[in-house]
């Protein structure tokens, strides 16, 4: 099978705009006070950005509201009962040790933005973000068994490594927020350039693609996401994430897991390309 033409997926992914979803990114706007409030904050809600994102959406826009100041300042001193608005429970601890690990990163590098500085390129960073964030949380009897995947500090080489690598989805994701300058992102972090991002990848965006006839699997991995972003670097090349969201209320409208909308999908109505299912 032969995959979908770059050129028709660009064509059919401009016809969705990001902001026909509801978006843990209304939640992240919330921070958008300065530049230290922002990639922190930012940070704290792409380490939740899993799973029922519209109640995880709405959960943080009302924390955020309850919070006596700047996120930044909550962060020094944080308290659990604030936290008990999202979860409950052991799930409040474990929030409180995603703080108290973001407050140990600032303290010592000063902000995200020092952190990040510090490697030369954007794959190296991510490692390396997840590796150290992943490591204070350890550190934190409390947040030890917060869901953020423990990777090495540096990106895997080796095709069998990459395939038994995490995604890193939502720090993929976290990055295009904050280097994209273009709707619906931030374009705070000027010190990389956008089309050197890394498409984040999930299971939904993998079986999207997997049908596209770009992927052989549907595995959320690091050799799938290299195999992603340079599909998306034919499709634009020098800005490869722009249509992360629309590929999202893409699948939602038509490629779904079960009971895909084929009959209606404009990929294959319009151009006559047949999905591997």
């Amino acid at each position: 099978m032969k995959h979908l033409d770059p050129l028709i997926a660009k064509q059919v992914l401009s016809r969705f705009r990001p902001e026909e979803r509801l978006s843990i990114l209304d939640a992240v706007r919330l921070g958008d006070r300065s530049r230290e409030e922002l990639e922190t904050w930012a940070l704290f809600c792409a380490c939740l950005a899993w799973g029922g994102l519209i109640a995880k959406r709405n959960l943080l826009i009302s924390f955020y509201r309850t919070l006596p100041g700047p996120f930044t300042e909550f962060i020094r001193n944080p308290s659990q009962d604030l936290f008990k608005n999202i979860y409950r429970g052991e799930g409040s601890l474990k929030l409180l040790g995603l703080c108290l690990a973001i407050r140990d990163l600032l303290d010592e590098y000063g902000s995200i933005s020092n952190f990040v500085k510090g490697s030369k390129d954007v794959p190296q960073t991510i490692f390396r973000l997840a590796h150290v964030l992943r490591k204070k949380l350890d550190q934190q009897s409390i947040s030890r068994k917060f869901n953020l995947p423990k990777v090495k500090n540096t990106p895997p080489i080796v095709i069998g490594e990459k395939r038994r690598t995490n995604s890193l989805k939502r720090y993929c994701m976290y990055f295009r927020w904050m280097v994209r300058d273009s709707e619906p992102d931030f374009g705070i972090w000027n010190f990389f350039d956008k089309k050197d991002l890394y498409h984040p990848v999930d299971r939904h965006v993998a079986r999207i693609i997997k049908r596209w006839g770009v992927l052989s699997d549907d595995s959320p991995n690091w050799f799938n996401v290299e195999i992603v972003t340079e599909y998306f670097r034919e499709v634009e090349p020098e800005d490869p994430t722009r249509f992360d969201y629309h590929l999202v209320t893409f699948g939602q409208k038509f490629c779904k897991k079960d009971n895909p909308n084929c009959e209606r999908c404009p990929i294959k109505i319009e151009f006559d390309f047949d999905c591997s299912l």
